[in-house]
């Protein structure tokens, strides 16, 4: 693509320019892609393919994959901002899914969902979180 780019500015192409105009930008994917945990004086590398949800505690977060399940001092704000919106998705205040696991969402009371994930577990979507089953409609 900069090469392209490079030239059209030297004058080298002449169709080149409207080419890397058309094309979307495509950069490194947005969002963590693995990040570090210590956990009793051991490091864990976690991937972020490799996590099921995660879940507030407080300002404390749980990390659950299919091996373990990691508590780190961090909010699921701040989760919410730096992993992939591609693959992730806030279902509420609480929780914070792997779209990767999930096997089907079902109508619950009062407009709410259940996510049901690939190991069995059933998690409660609120409506007030539900541009997941937008994302997922227009997918």
């Amino acid at each position: 693509m900069n090469r392209i780019t490079l030239k059209a500015k030297n004058g080298i192409s002449n169709g080149e320019e409207e080419i890397s105009e058309v094309l979307p930008d495509l950069g490194e994917p947005k969002g963590l892609s693995r990040f570090i945990i210590k956990q009793s004086g051991e490091y864990h590398l976690i991937r972020t393919k490799n996590i099921i949800w995660i879940e507030a505690d407080g300002n404390y977060s749980r990390i659950i994959t299919a091996d373990k399940k990691f508590m780190i001092r961090h909010t699921l704000s701040s989760f919410d901002e730096q992993l992939n919106g591609n693959r992730f998705y806030r279902i509420s205040r609480s929780q914070i899914v792997n779209l990767d696991y999930v096997v089907k969402i079902k109508d619950h009371i009062y407009g709410n969902y259940m996510v049901e994930l690939q190991n069995g577990v059933l998690l409660k979507m609120s409506k007030n979180y539900r541009q997941l089953m937008k994302a997922l409609k227009s997918f």
